[in-house]
């Protein structure tokens, strides 16, 4: 299970180990079950986004054919697709991950080429690029957040990041205005959370899982 995405009237679960998008009402009653091939993790989808409309879209490597194809050959396969009508959205990606929608656009994390975009009408508009392998982003007001990890999908070169670090960007030219490092070697999600209460809560909550 790669990604989790609540819509309010539908729950989405992503199943990259069988190329599935998984559909639940609120019940967790199944509805709908979307398989885009049969070699495990030939896809590898794995995050998902809801536009304006309310329409669902996932990030994946590539339409590849076998199991994990895409450690030899995942530049520009990759793609944001609409689960509905089946249509790519933005094209030519490369190891792509979170599918982030806002009034100013989508913005990507395209981790196998390094870098962080905006596109807007299926085109890439603005992308910078980073010093790690970018998975994780959070809008909080006109910043961006990005995670930034020391990828076992990517060769790193010597200048890049040596532990994982949060990246804050603009979020309109996606200028870097800081960053924090952090003792860990990967990123997986970065969320916001409006209420200080509601963080603790969640903290009690991992702490009584032992997570």
């Amino acid at each position: 299970m790669h990604d989790v995405l609540d819509t309010g009237r539908r729950i989405y679960v992503v199943s990259t180990g069988t190329n599935e998008i998984v559909e639940f009402d609120a019940d967790f009653a199944e509805l709908s079950r979307r398989r885009y091939s049969e070699a495990p993790d030939s896809w590898h989808l794995n995050c998902l986004g809801v536009d304006r409309e309310g329409r669902v879209f996932f990030s994946a490597f590539g339409e590849f054919e076998a199991t994990r194809g895409y450690k030899k050959s995942a530049v520009g396969a990759g793609f944001i697709r609409s689960c509905d009508d089946n249509e790519n959205l933005v094209t030519g990606l490369s190891q792509p991950h979170n599918v982030l929608f806002h009034e100013s656009g989508l913005y990507v994390a395209d981790s196998g080429s390094k870098r962080v975009c905006r596109a807007d009408g299926g085109a890439i508009r603005i992308q910078h690029e980073v010093d790690g392998y970018p998975r994780g982003l959070a809008l909080v007001d006109d910043v961006l957040y990005v995670g930034l990890s020391r990828s076992r999908n990517v060769e790193l070169g010597q200048s890049d990041i040596r532990s994982a670090t949060v990246l804050a960007l603009r979020k309109d030219t996606l200028d870097e205005i800081g960053r924090l490092s952090l003792p860990a070697d990967e990123i997986y999600d970065i969320r916001y959370v409006v209420h200080e209460g509601r963080f603790a809560g969640l903290c009690r909550d991992v702490s009584a899982h032992g997570v």
